[in-house]
């Protein structure tokens, strides 16, 4: 290689450089936008088997198949009108369950108070925490009474939160044409690529694409298994608050480690602030149900692929916290996933375990 060749080859990588970073500062100038469409994208995911199956169905007495544009579509409007639907249902009674918390706020600051000063009594001593619990009881009975109006300004500013995180607009038609048109943008992705690097190019999505559909899909019935059977555990054993304990359990499987241990502490306190007895139940129900889940549902929906060290899940997650706060906490894992197909195909040379199996979009 003359002096020429290797200056060509120096210039092809530089401008190769700076394309990359111009790509992403471009990305983080529209970081908003860009979280918004992956979650569009995992939520395809998790709606593909759906629209898979929809798409299969003959029109009756015909031998013609529903389209896929037709599917997509019908099935991202349902979501949307299922959501509503659930919101509709499942305010009411979160708003009821939000508003008997904040009533019997000044009732758990009593029995606290009580607790402590027999810590006083018996040990002949006075706790630090004695006068923080006095002006907590007094702030308790003005929230209490004024419960009304924390509420309703608390729902007006949880529909900006969700109507901003969801992006009422930009999810829903990014995850339909992302389900319509999904092989095809593999396909045009495939098309660009220089022929000698096709075959290896697909390998590589193949891992990618089998990662997420085992974390997406996988995630979303880990935690609809969670919220469910924890919110019917919970009435059962007669819990107070058991709808909002339950989704609250549920939407903690998204949060590695971390994650059981806030809902641990939820289901102990709530249940405390009834009785000793009651906390037990509580926790003993809870444990039931993560082990079960751990050892029985999450090793049937989730591919063995998708099996990260723990230490790797831990700095995973605190790294993605620290980064992007919640959002990265949620991203964490499946960019790890990502990764190690990346790393395992381009640096190591081989798949990130065993034969790419197809799936996904």
């Amino acid at each position: 290689m003359n002096g020429e060749e290797k200056i060509k080859l120096w210039l092809r990588a530089f401008i190769g450089a700076l394309a990359i970073l111009a790509v992403l500062w471009a990305f983080y100038l529209a970081r908003d936008i860009v979280v918004l469409l992956i979650y569009a994208v995992f939520l395809a995911y998790a709606l593909h088997p759906v629209v898979d199956a929809v798409e299969r169905v003959r029109v009756p007495f015909t031998r013609v198949r529903i389209g896929r544009s037709f599917t997509s579509g019908a099935v991202v409007v349902g979501l949307v009108v299922l959501f509503f639907f659930g919101l509709y249902k499942a305010v009411p009674a979160a708003v009821a369950q939000i508003n008997r918390v904040l009533q019997d706020l000044p009732a758990h600051v009593s029995r606290l108070q009580q607790w402590v000063a027999r810590m006083e009594a018996q040990y002949g001593e006075s706790l630090p925490v004695t006068t923080r619990l006095s002006s907590l009881q007094a702030e308790a009975g003005r929230i209490s009474l004024e419960s009304g109006r924390y509420i309703g300004k608390g729902l007006f500013a949880a529909a900006n939160m969700v109507v901003r995180i969801v992006g009422f607009v930009v999810v829903p038609v990014a995850t339909f044409y992302v389900l319509k048109d999904g092989k095809n943008l593999k396909k045009g992705l495939m098309g660009v690529m220089p022929v000698s690097a096709r075959d290896r190019a697909e390998e590589v999505l193949g891992d990618i694409d089998a990662a997420l559909s085992s974390y997406v899909r996988g995630l979303a019935a880990v935690c609809a298994f969670m919220a469910v059977t924890s919110t019917v555990g919970f009435t059962l054993i007669g819990l107070n608050y058991p709808l909002i304990v339950g989704v609250v359990v549920g939407l903690c499987e998204i949060v590695p480690y971390a994650g059981f241990i806030i809902a641990a502490l939820l289901v102990g306190l709530v249940g405390l602030f009834e009785s000793p007895w009651m906390a037990v139940k509580g926790l003993l129900v809870y444990v039931a149900l993560n082990q079960f889940l751990s050892y029985v549902v999450t090793p049937r929906v989730m591919a063995r692929r998708m099996k990260l060290h723990p230490l790797t899940v831990m700095v995973a997650v605190m790294v993605g916290a620290e980064l992007a706060g919640v959002t990265g906490v949620i991203l964490a894992l499946p960019g790890v996933a990502v990764g190690k197909a990346l790393l395992m195909n381009l640096v190591v040379g081989r798949p990130a375990s065993g034969p790419s199996k197809r799936g996904g979009n």
